[in-house]
């Protein structure tokens, strides 16, 4: 299929996604200017921030989680407030953020499929996004 202007210019997709053992999870795919902000917030000045580069999962996580009405599940107001929070949290289960992270890095096209073939994570009925495959 031809790549069509639409298609570049859609609306964020939003998928609900089965956490097993936690619920149901609303993630929103980034905008480019969110996408930017993000990678803006990794590199300030251009340079890699280490402190942040071992947040950046968790980050990229809080800015695509929603609430059930469509509003962030966290939303800071500050740099400070988002490090509180990740302080907070530094002894909570690693496994269902890893599960939504996974989710999160998927629906902004971190992850693609023949990835996830390759993790085992690949489900069919799990997908909620178009088909990207296209043929040569």
């Amino acid at each position: 299929m031809m790549l069509t202007k639409e298609q570049l210019l859609r609306a964020a997709k939003i998928i609900e996604v089965e956490i097993p053992g936690v619920g149901t999870a609303k993630i929103r795919e980034l905008t480019r200017s969110r996408k930017q902000e993000f990678d803006s917030w990794i590199r300030p000045g251009g340079k890699l921030n280490a402190k942040r580069e071992k947040l950046m999962d968790l980050k990229l996580t809080t800015l695509c989680l929603e609430n059930g009405d469509g509003s962030l599940m966290f939303d800071y107001e500050t740099e400070e407030s988002f490090e509180e929070f990740a302080t907070s949290i530094e002894e909570t289960p690693s496994g269902p953020w890893s599960l939504i992270n996974h989710e999160v890095l998927r629906v902004n096209g971190y992850i693609t499929e023949v990835e996830d073939d390759l993790l085992g994570k690949s489900d069919s009925s799990n997908q909620t996004l178009e088909d990207s495959s296209h043929t040569d």
